[in-house]
């Protein structure tokens, strides 16, 4: 297999089994979603500044010309982050989860269109599986009321804009290194969830140090470590190869529930994590043979 695929899918299953552990983190974060997001974004925009001063690298980000993919990606997983968190606090975690990755099958449609990437029948198929498996893990349980039908439209509404980062990011010119690519998709992502929380009369409201420790926690993990591994693996892999990679996240979820909260794995979600595993373990294969 080509080295830099293979980094790719390291890269990607290390982001999503790192993105598996954000719902921990707002379930224990009292604040509303446009703070838990603009701390992602705010702390860790300046965690990657911070490195890129240090490292020297900071004279990178001279870019002759910002393109719309490079701007626009960035407030599409602000939008996403951002509409997930409202999600996770309106439905049950599992539900927001499920919802979420639809976003890999919006997003292999929308690059054959957008960046003429081909869908085969086969890798229709492994993306076919991966969903099942998606669903075997949450046991086919969504409850749809209308108490909760606004979680639903959260979800559905990150899962889109989910889609679109991915597809923008394949869009971007690859001469842009990831560490630039997410310096910038966090600078406007700060400046998305700025808007929204000034457009919303959102009242800041922090209750110090614990809060800004979580947000700090936050910033880091999810915004500069998550986003840049994220960003590298987009880079380096088809839109629907990560897409079969970003199935490990709710895989993920399930085994880290169980690892602290001791939560019980039914027969159904070991089958469910069984078939996530094989599909990317097939797509691997497939990889390997190109």
């Amino acid at each position: 297999m080509n080295q830099q695929k293979m980094l790719g899918y390291i890269l990607g299953s290390m982001a999503t089994i790192i993105m598996a552990s954000l719902g921990i983190f707002v379930r224990n974060i009292p604040l509303n979603p446009q703070i838990i997001t603009l701390g992602r974004f705010g702390f860790g925009f300046y965690f990657i500044l911070m490195y890129l001063l240090i490292t020297g690298k900071i004279n990178q980000v001279k870019i002759l010309k910002l393109s719309f993919s490079l701007v626009a990606s960035g407030v599409f997983i602000t939008l996403c982050i951002w509409l997930y968190i409202n999600a996770i606090n309106s439905t049950t975690l599992a539900n927001a989860v499920f919802l979420l990755y639809i976003a890999p099958l919006i997003a292999s449609g929308l690059a054959i269109f957008l960046n003429q990437e081909i869908l085969t029948l086969t890798k229709s198929l492994l993306l076919g599986l991966a969903l099942i498996g998606c669903l075997c893990i949450i046991e086919f349980n969504l409850t749809f009321n209308s108490l909760k039908s606004l979680g639903y439209l959260w979800g559905i509404l990150s899962a889109i804009f989910y889609a679109l980062f991915i597809v923008t990011n394949k869009q971007i010119s690859q001469q842009i290194p990831p560490l630039i690519r997410s310096f910038w998709q966090l600078f406007f992502g700060t400046i998305a969830i700025a808007v929204i929380i000034y457009l919303s009369n959102t009242e800041i409201i922090i209750d110090f140090p614990i809060d800004l420790y979580w947000l700090i926690a936050v910033g880091f993990i999810y915004g500069f470590i998550a986003l840049t591994l994220t960003i590298s693996a987009i880079k380096l892999l088809d839109t629907y190869e990560y897409s079969i990679i970003s199935y490990l996240e709710p895989l993920a979820a399930t085994l880290l529930g169980w690892m602290i909260y001791s939560e019980k794995i039914s027969g159904l979600q070991a089958v469910g994590c069984v078939i996530i595993l094989l599909t990317g373990v097939m797509q691997i294969f497939l990889s390997s043979k190109t």
